[in-house]
């Protein structure tokens, strides 16, 4: 490629031929270089015809060429989880030689879509869109050290509406293995398979759409460690000699005004930002969950400027939460 020098060119080399390795044949391993480069070139349109049609010499061949890719990206027998996995060890190998690992992150995005066709996608609350609106939503992983993260692992989610209908499945040749999975079931799943694979572990860090008990309890089997939002209406029980005299069962939205009255909370500046520093007053305390309180847990609690209370910044009523209120 032009755009590199010769220690990048070799690099780039070196990264194709780790990826073919796990593609196994030449047919397939000289597709993906093929479909590399035309991802990482300078035309625009990056569609396998016109990525076809840039790699081909022959003008005669194009059309060849373009199919060769479809059956590769289509049809080809290879494994798209082995192939993200060796592309994470490989980024991993160089992030973690210059600082450790100390964070997974779950989450969800939203890819906004005009027609009713792209799989999985209908009417749902995006944080893309800060709305309903039409889209697909993906679930990932992300693994982070200090300063630099990497996306390791993906999943699309499919709503209900699209794994129970039969005519849609067909159309979109959904595998007749893959039902129906919440968001936080698909990222359990990538968060075992990372643990499984052996990468650098971390804090496993999350909204409070990925703070369920149910949840949380599987981080903890699974060995981790986690910082996770939870509901406002979230029970917990105080800890005697903490705050109070007796254990008392309460929710982490009225123990936060309990704690306002009580002048509890302290700000704290986190980092500079575009136009002034970050701060936003916390206060922590020592806590059991009330649904699972099998051992002791901080709860940090965050109270913004200009809120009245650490409220909902959410509008989807299915994953109404309050950031400001975190495991």
């Amino acid at each position: 490629m032009d755009f590199l020098d010769s220690e990048g060119q070799a690099r780039l080399e070196q990264y194709i031929d780790r990826i073919g390795e796990v593609l196994g044949n030449d047919s397939r391993r000289g597709s993906f270089a093929m479909y590399a480069a035309g991802m990482l070139g300078e035309g625009d349109r990056k569609s396998v015809e016109p990525v076809a049609a840039r790699a081909c010499a022959d003008p005669g061949r194009t059309d060849a060429t373009h199919q060769r890719l479809l059956h590769f990206v289509a049809n080809s027998d290879w494994s798209d989880a082995d192939v993200r996995r060796e592309a994470a060890r490989y980024a991993l190998d160089a992030m973690t030689g210059r600082e450790p690992v100390v964070a997974w992150i779950v989450d969800d995005t939203g890819f906004l879509k005009q027609g009713k066709h792209s799989v999985g996608v209908q009417r749902q609350y995006t944080g893309s869109a800060g709305k309903k609106a039409n889209c697909q939503i993906g679930v990932s992983l992300t693994v982070a050290t200090p300063t630099e993260h990497l996306p390791v692992d993906f999943e699309l989610y499919l709503p209900d509406c699209w794994t129970s209908d039969k005519a849609r499945r067909a159309e979109a040749r959904i595998p007749a293995e893959v039902e129906f999975k919440t968001k936080p079931e698909l990222a359990l799943d990538m968060v075992r398979r990372a643990v499984r694979d052996g990468l650098p572990r971390g804090v496993v860090l999350g909204d409070a759409g990925y703070g369920s008990t149910d949840f949380r309890v599987a981080i903890r089997d699974l060995g981790l460690h986690y910082a996770l939002g939870v509901m406002p209406q979230t029970n917990v029980f105080t800890i005697p000699g903490d705050e109070s005299a007796d254990s008392v069962q309460i929710g982490v939205k009225h123990l936060a005004m309990q704690l306002e009255a009580e002048g509890a909370f302290r700000r704290c500046t986190w980092r500079e930002g575009t136009r002034a520093p970050l701060s936003a007053r916390f206060v922590r305390r020592r806590v059991l969950a009330a649904s699972d309180p099998s051992e002791e847990l901080w709860l940090l609690i965050e109270w913004r400027d200009g809120e009245s209370e650490p409220s909902n910044s959410s509008s989807d009523p299915s994953r109404r939460r309050s950031p400001s209120e975190t495991w």
